[in-house]
């Protein structure tokens, strides 16, 4: 087989491997689908026992050889699952993004399969002082070229035979210029071949601002930042919040801070207790300093032809952009269906892209 028939039989993936979630897209059927998983992984072997009556394995914590005889557990979301924060310089090229990312992969349904992946940098990371950091940028795409071992399965390895990597909020501008089969979505290509086109990315760890030059053709750098408050901040304090509340001595669970954001209701020893009010305030807080990033670096706006708003936190705060964005009319904010999947999207479409002029 020829080196183009191996890249074209590679399937493209788009994978935003955020320090929340790691979110992949790919086509099937000639539709997107996306899944994600939680970022939820622990240095080292650490398991849980079963009663072995599951149907599937979605409630197993996975061990993944990273190296010789270093291993990650990649846990199920489970209330007493230890895991790490995420929230460090060198996760990116870290041995535990990459076991979370090929186990994300693996959970969209890709095991064993030769695949073609675009993932992201912030704006921050991937450019040192409007310039690429190529050094960074090598380190990451090599990171996921390394082999990784699932324990205990046979033949389920992700052969990842091509890595890009992308500045994020700048894949969400992709997932607005090409529909999900490559083509030119002609109506954005109208407002942005006239017009700069900011992009604002609430993620888990940082909110990236990008401003688009008009055409696509590169980043305003002065009006382009990252800001680092993400939703995990918000998490944060909603468990300072909750453990003061209750004055309780252990941090709460992610899968406890879940549903008290979903429901406003948190249970301690089975007793529900009403927090609807404590979270509402904590969001509009969040938003605030949401918004103070988007004022300082593009203000109302005016000389912009599109402001598209994105992210995990885009769908969080998407009631709430009269906060975020305070001097912008309502109509001026768009955001796409399923704003939190927006760059990976966008690398999907742009891994398609590559693996197209491959071939």
């Amino acid at each position: 087989m020829t080196s183009a028939q191996t890249q074209q039989d590679r399937i493209p993936v788009g994978v935003d491997d955020g320090h929340y979630a790691i979110k992949v897209t790919r086509l099937v059927d000639n539709e997107l689908v996306c899944t994600s998983i939680r970022s939820q992984a622990w240095q080292g072997r650490q398991t849980t026992t079963q009663f072995g009556l599951e149907e599937t394995s979605s409630t197993e914590d996975v061990i993944y050889e990273v190296a010789n005889d270093e291993y990650v557990t990649v846990n199920a979301n489970s209330v007493l699952s230890k895991s790490m924060d995420t929230r460090s310089d060198d996760y990116p090229t870290s041995s535990l993004n990459r076991a979370l990312v090929v186990h994300a992969l693996c959970n969209a349904g890709l095991a064993g399969q030769q695949v073609g992946v675009v993932t992201g940098l912030p704006i921050d990371r991937f450019f040192n002082e409007g310039i690429p950091n190529n050094q960074l940028i090598e380190a990451k795409r090599q990171s996921l070229l390394r082999p990784i071992r699932r324990m205990g399965q046979d033949d389920v390895a992700i052969h990842i035979g091509e890595h890009k990597v992308l500045s994020e909020a700048v894949a969400a501008y992709f997932d607005a210029a090409y529909d999900h089969l490559g083509n030119v979505n002609q109506g954005f290509k109208e407002i942005s071949d006239y017009d700069p086109v900011a992009v604002v990315d609430v993620g888990g760890k940082t909110t990236d601002i990008a401003v688009v030059k008009e055409g696509g053709k590169g980043l305003y750098a002065q009006y382009s930042d990252t800001a680092e408050i993400g939703a995990l901040n918000l998490r944060d304090e909603l468990n300072s919040m909750v453990r003061k509340r209750f004055n309780l001595e252990n941090p709460v669970s992610e899968t406890h801070i879940d549903r008290l954001i979903a429901t406003g209701t948190y249970r301690l020893y089975g007793q529900a207790h009403d927090l609807s009010e404590e979270v509402s305030n904590q969001i509009d807080e969040f938003a605030e300093r949401i918004g103070f990033e988007v004022n300082r670096l593009i203000g109302a706006a005016e000389s912009m032809g599109s402001i598209i708003f994105v992210g995990g936190g885009a769908e969080l705060l998407k009631t709430r952009t009269n906060i975020v964005f305070p001097k912008l009319p309502q109509s001026a904010i768009t955001i796409h269906d399923n704003p939190a999947f927006a760059n990976s999207r966008g690398m999907f479409k742009a891994a398609l892209l590559v693996s197209r002029m491959a071939g």
